[in-house]
């Protein structure tokens, strides 16, 4: 096993990969059997560029835990209920759940 560090993976065949070097841009052939790719993970915003201004949270902003997109998404839906309220919207009962 080789470990690639400051590399981007820029392409995947059957036996091998093409990295390029992140500050140089130098790019390199390295054969392998297989790639686990450990790069940042992106955020998923289609949704939001099909509907700019749609709130958002969860994975759409950043990739997150389970937890932390189940919190902010209840935060977003309480902000979202409040702003509702305030400009005399009807807005669902939650149930179960304490403000």
């Amino acid at each position: 096993m080789t470990r690639e560090l400051r590399s981007l993976l820029r392409a995947v065949t059957g036996d091998h990969v093409l990295l390029e070097d992140r500050w140089t841009g130098e790019q390199r052939t390295v054969d392998c059997a297989f790639v686990v790719h450990c790069g940042h993970r992106l955020p998923e915003q289609t949704l939001y560029l099909h509907r700019p201004g749609t709130p958002r949270a969860g994975d759409c902003v950043a990739p997150r835990t389970v937890l932390e997109a189940v919190l902010e998404a209840r935060r977003a839906a309480l902000a979202i209920c409040a702003a509702a309220e305030q400009a005399g919207l009807p807005t669902l009962t939650m149930t179960g759940v304490s403000r």
